[in-house]
């Protein structure tokens, strides 16, 4: 027979903890991190640079031709015609056909084809 050393029960080895005092300490924290701070930066100049575009091309309500191609006349009172002589074909935007569902009977013709009818 084999002789078996003594078991002992398990016990965990003893570590020294070093005192709170000296790792434990308020982290003070900034109320700006520096990508915040930057992004305010950056959303500020490129609001400051659409309202200067905006000032100098989008409130501009005038056009610009060259003065050889402008003609000058009188004003005088008449008759305005509002339309424009044109050419072109006219096509519907949307096309329906109608058909009906069940056949019917005709029972008498009231008027025939080209007739002037009074409404």
């Amino acid at each position: 027979m084999l002789s078996s050393p003594k078991q002992r029960p398990f016990t965990q080895p003893s570590i020294e903890v070093p005192s709170a005092s000296g790792m434990d300490r308020q982290v003070r924290t900034t109320r700006f991190k520096r990508s915040n701070i930057v992004a305010a930066c950056l959303l500020t100049l490129a609001i400051a640079i659409s309202a200067a575009g905006y000032a100098k091309y989008g409130l501009v309500r005038t056009a610009k031709a060259p003065a050889d191609q402008l003609t000058f006349a009188t004003v005088h009172r008449g008759l305005f015609q509002d339309y424009a002589p044109a050419t072109g074909n006219v096509a519907p935007r949307v096309s329906v056909f109608l058909d009906s569902i069940d056949g019917g009977k005709v029972d008498r013709v009231l008027v025939d084809q080209g007739s002037v009818v009074q409404a």
